[in-house]
């Protein structure tokens, strides 16, 4: 499994039909990954094609849907939040996770850095991840 394939938590946005990830935000807009042509992003008040990954912005009224999305995991014996791909450093492509547990040092014997006021997470390979649940919640479109 690569860090592609592994479901990661954070918003996400329905235009379309499509469920995209987010990439960045401001009040009036969402900026969502582009993934084919740009075409397929009509209402795209801007592209950006840049160095890294490319996004288009697209106005909040032409979103279909909000959601919110966690996912949990197990990752050497121990119950984690799913994060996102690490795109850059030396960590890249591996997938940032998080313990969920309350124990510190179970956290610690898995493997996981960190203290206990600020959380234990690590960056793992995705295929050391077994997913438990994956669950997405609609949201507003407009935050209020």
């Amino acid at each position: 499994m690569t860090g592609a394939m592994v479901p990661s938590s954070g918003s996400y946005y329905g235009y379309r039909g499509e469920i995209f990830p987010l990439v960045t935000f401001a009040k009036e807009w969402v900026g969502l990954p582009l993934v084919g042509d740009a075409e397929r992003f009509p209402d795209a008040i801007e592209v950006h094609a840049g160095p890294g990954e490319a996004w288009v912005k697209i106005p909040r009224s032409a979103l279909d849907g909000a959601y919110r999305r966690r996912v949990q995991g197990r990752w050497n014996g121990v119950l984690i939040d799913v994060g996102s791909v690490v795109r850059g450093g030396p960590d890249r492509g591996r997938v940032s996770v998080s313990y969920a547990g309350a124990d510190p040092a179970e956290a610690i014997a898995a493997g996981l850095m960190g203290d206990q006021y600020n959380g234990w997470s690590a960056a793992v390979d995705a295929a050391e991840i077994e997913v438990v649940s994956d669950e997405m919640v609609a949201r507003p479109v407009v935050e209020r």
